[in-house]
């Protein structure tokens, strides 16, 4: 896996150029903008609940349902998961060493997994553990039972999760309030880091990232399917980091993308390219954007993103050194 990263000489311009792998993405504009709900009827009816578990009526409902939540705000995934009567992972409590930690799932692909880490599609379960997918026909709770007493039973699983992006060299660069870091393992794109304090508490330490991650998740026969996807997030230092929310101003702009990628049918080269609109956002919550989905042979994609990201803390007596406000790009 190869990354390079070269400074345009206007403004704080950057281009990311990535080969690794990665299912299907998802962004956030603005989580207090309005809701609207662009869901066909039909796209309702193939979804239901069944017992605190979301039930697809086929992949191509699922894929449907991910598509049209993906890039939405939080109050977008806050009322659907209500039009579902539905509590998902996505909506849990984030727990050390829990699905969403060891999975690092896209945002709104959470939104249709249960707290179990389950979902349906046809008559087929989903389970999501340590790792795999694993999949259980005929509706079988039975089977299932066993698999989540001992997995090593399952017949069907493949890897699933955040795969590390790894760079051949540690690249500084961008302005002078921007901080680069080194690629620690098993570690994404956080290249941006900065760390600060409260005024009246130097000892409680947060920091706000700007990275890159890539969602894996195989799907047998028909290939990896994949997503990149960007974020603007804030974490604090307790005994590891863990997620934080302070109030922020978030924005990324002048984003473009394209994903060089092998054909599941004959191999041949594809390419996936197009523009991230300007996002911006205030308050606790990650922004999220996902920049492509793509289903390859092995799992490889080659991409090069652009854009400017900014960060600004809000809350206050967050001001130790100065409120970190930072426009800096990949």
């Amino acid at each position: 896996m190869r990354k390079t990263v070269t400074r345009v000489s206007t403004g704080t311009l950057l281009v990311l150029a990535i080969s690794g792998t990665i299912i299907s993405g998802c962004k956030k504009n603005d989580g207090n903008s309005a809701v609207k709900d662009n869901v066909s009827n039909s796209q309702w009816q193939s979804v239901k609940n069944e017992n605190g578990r979301l039930q697809f009526a086929s992949s191509k409902a699922l894929y449907q349902t991910l598509d049209s939540i993906k890039n939405k705000g939080t109050d977008f995934l806050k009322n659907w998961e209500s039009q579902q009567g539905f509590k998902s992972l996505r909506a849990a409590k984030v727990e050390e060493g829990g699905l969403m930690e060891t999975f690092d799932f896209p945002e709104f692909y959470a939104a249709v997994i249960n707290e179990k880490g389950e979902y349906m599609v046809g008559d087929t379960i989903v389970w999501f553990n340590k790792g795999l997918k694993h999949m259980i026909p005929g509706k079988n709770e039975t089977k299932l039972a066993a698999i989540k007493e001992n997995p090593a039973v399952s017949e069907i699983s493949y890897k699933a999760g955040s795969v590390a992006l790894n760079s051949s060299s540690s690249i500084k660069s961008g302005p002078t309030k921007t901080m680069s870091v080194p690629f620690g393992p098993n570690a994404g794109d956080a290249k941006y880091q900065k760390e600060f304090t409260h005024d009246n508490d130097p000892g409680s330490i947060r920091k706000i990232i700007f990275e890159i991650q890539n969602y894996v998740e195989g799907s047998g026969q028909f290939g990896t399917m994949s997503v990149l996807y960007t974020r603007i997030k804030q974490e604090y230092k307790g005994s590891k980091w863990r997620p934080a929310g302070e109030t922020m101003e978030k924005s990324i702009s002048n984003g473009t993308y394209t994903i060089q990628y092998n054909s599941t049918f004959d191999n041949s080269v594809k390419y996936l390219s197009g523009s991230i609109p300007y996002l911006t956002q205030t308050d606790g919550n990650n922004l999220v954007y996902g920049i492509g989905s793509v289903t390859t042979p092995y799992g490889n994609i080659t991409a090069t993103v652009t854009g400017n990201y900014h960060a600004k803390v809000l809350a206050p007596g967050y001001s130790k050194g100065g409120i970190w406000d930072v426009a800096a790009s990949w």
